[in-house]
Parts: C-alpha cells; structure tokens; sequence
C-alpha cells in the first residue's frame, strides 16, 4: 500500500497506497475500503453489486451497509496491506491491516481501534 495518507485512504477508496506509511500515530477513523482488503459481505450497493467489510471487522447492518471493527492488538504479517511495521524472522517487512497503526515496530505489533464505515464492492 505505499504513500502517505489520503482523505479515506487508511481503507483506501480506490487509493490502495494510502494506507502504508499513512497512519503514523493517529487513529483510525472511519473510512472507505479499498480493493482486496478481504472482509466479510455486507449487503449491496446502489447497483446491486455486493458489498464488503475490511478485515478485523464485521457487518454490523447490512441494510446501511455499515461495517465495524473492535479495538484489538495483533502482529503484523507480511503482505497485509497497511502500514508498515517492522520485519519477521526471514527479513521480510511486515505490514498491519487496513484501519490499523504500528503501535510497536519492534515486536510487529498492529492495533486498531473501534470504528464504523460503509462496506463498498470490490473489497474482498
């Protein structure tokens, strides 16, 4: 995911660099999804096309398309999609998943923290 962060871009609408170096310190906040991010089904949009949560999250109301995700700590893994936050064992960077920060590099520990959003199509 690569960049610094845009408007929505820690679930990255469509921006799916916004997230890696993007979230730095602050929280998570409610934001757009972006491709790939993997998380369950929550409903349809306005074409009909289903819709889906970011990962870490669940569909809260499917009716709104409303996605939550809970506050929880988790080790980072390579490939994840977020920002980056430290290196395994083999060398490899690890990264967080989306609507996550690197709250401890050194142990590849993720956190995240409650929020709310809209599911969108393509996510996962």
């Amino acid at each position: 995911m690569g960049g610094g962060m845009t408007a929505g871009g820690a679930a990255g609408g469509g921006t799916a660099g916004g997230m890696a170096g993007g979230m730095g310190g602050g929280l998570p906040r409610p934001h757009e999804a972006f491709p790939g991010a993997g998380g369950p089904r929550c409903g349809t949009d306005i074409a009909g096309s289903a819709t889906f949560c970011l990962p870490l999250a669940v569909c809260s109301t499917a009716s709104t398309r409303t996605c939550t995700v809970s506050a929880s700590n988790y080790e980072a893994y390579p490939g994840a999609g977020g920002p980056r936050c430290g290196i395994d064992s083999s060398n490899s960077s690890t990264f967080c998943l989306p609507l996550a920060v690197c709250s401890t590099a050194s142990t590849r520990t993720c956190t995240v923290s409650a929020s709310n959003y809209e599911a969108y199509p393509g996510a996962g």
